[in-house]
């Protein structure tokens, strides 16, 4: 009997949310995670700071960061995961060409580009086919396709919004702090371009282009958020 694929440093799962599921609860884990979404919409929460993926999006979080996800429960959401261990990335194969690594050095969403979407489903149901069916050949089949998933996002994709705080408008970043501290305030348009001293329009497109997602959709979420954990504590 082989050893499971986790116990080999790469493990791939395919997973549907129905509606209605909720998944408000921040975590963290000590391996990378690469998150693709296949269908419907997700807010995606990486150390206080959300982004909205839609199909095709890639979402790479390292490990020990704290993040949660949250499905909006008017769609079904179908997205593939791989969860790698740092000693399973294959660094010796990227000698050559150290950029490729840069992928792995930030938490974020990567925005792929339609062929290239289709590219990485077909290595993911690949790499899904080898997990799910291992024999003593599959732990150096799912390293060569990691490699080969890390190079196709090195080359086609686009990492933004990084959670580096390098990365944030402070006056974004000064907003999103206020939030997380008064959201259970009123809280307008308004109120929120006044503190960051911009019209509400520009603020708006501002907050919108910074996250991903609007501000009155942020504000929900945190609301959400903040419920389900006064629930779960």
């Amino acid at each position: 009997m082989y050893n499971t694929n986790r116990d080999r440093g790469i493990y791939i799962e395919r997973q549907a949310r129905e509606l209605g599921f909720s998944m408000d609860y921040e975590h963290s884990h000590n391996y990378y995670e690469i998150y693709y979404l296949l269908k419907g919409k997700v807010l995606y929460s990486v150390n206080n700071f959300v982004y909205q993926l839609m199909p095709g999006d890639v979402f790479i979080v390292l490990p020990n960061e704290k993040h949660y996800t949250h499905y909006d429960g008017n769609s079904e959401c179908e997205r593939i995961n791989v969860y790698c261990s740092r000693k399973s990335v294959p660094t010796d194969m990227f000698g050559g060409i150290p950029c490729i690594l840069d992928t792995m050095m930030h938490s974020g969403k990567i925005i792929l580009p339609k062929k290239t979407q289709v590219d990485m489903s077909q290595l993911l149901m690949t790499m899904l086919r080898e997990n799910n069916h291992p024999d003593q050949f599959s732990s150096a089949f799912l390293t060569l396709k990691l490699a080969e998933l890390l190079l196709l996002i090195q080359r086609n994709g686009q990492l933004v919004n990084s959670t580096t705080q390098e990365g944030r408008d402070n006056t974004i970043d000064k907003v999103l702090k206020y939030i997380e501290t008064n959201f259970n305030q009123p809280i307008t348009l308004e109120d929120i371009a006044e503190i960051a001293n911009l019209s509400p329009a520009y603020f708006s497109r501002k907050f919108k282009k910074e996250t991903g997602i609007t501000f009155k959709d942020y504000l929900n979420f945190i609301r959400n958020k903040r419920a389900c954990q006064a629930l779960i504590t």
